[in-house]
């Protein structure tokens, strides 16, 4: 089966669209991520003994769950416009988050490359020894067809025959 009908199938995914959704998946996750950062970097934040939340719960937990994800998202659109200034501020001051999401990006794009090597291999695992065998075969029987007669392979008899 050739790669392209494997590509095309209906069926399946591509290697090459799985690789780039997730470079987009952690292209986003570290945007939020270095726009969450900047923004409580620039915020004054105070903290009142009245404003302390209730006992936990289950119930509560996951609301806070869903809500922190919610201003995660919604940090990372509002900062868009400060793309730029996000982007000089983590330069200046939070290097690792930046160099930590390039690495991410990195290891996902050898990923990508280590899965369409196998991909080739897996295959035809035997097309290289093949076409080796083939060479080969070309190349010994044009030598020998000059050289000497070929022998006649014996036929193998059959016990009760």
């Amino acid at each position: 089966m050739s790669k392209k009908k494997k590509q095309n199938d209906p069926d399946g995914v591509s290697i090459t669209h799985v690789v780039i959704g997730i470079m987009i998946v952690i292209a986003v996750m570290g945007w939020g991520a270095m726009a969450s950062s900047y923004v409580e970097a620039h915020t004054v934040f105070s903290f009142d003994e009245s404003s302390r939340p209730p006992r936990m719960t289950r119930i509560s937990a996951i609301g806070i769950l869903i809500s922190a994800l919610i201003q995660f998202v919604v940090t990372a659109v509002q900062q868009l416009p400060n793309l730029f200034s996000v982007i000089g501020w983590h330069l200046g001051n939070r290097i690792w988050l930046l160099s930590t999401i390039i690495a991410l990006e990195g290891a996902a794009l050898f990923f990508g490359f280590g899965l369409k090597s196998m991909e080739g291999h897996l295959d035809d695992p035997y097309a290289r020894h093949r076409a080796k065998r083939k060479s080969e075969k070309g190349n010994t029987q044009s030598s020998s067809q000059r050289d000497s007669p070929q022998r006649k392979r014996k036929k193998k008899r059959r016990p009760g025959s």
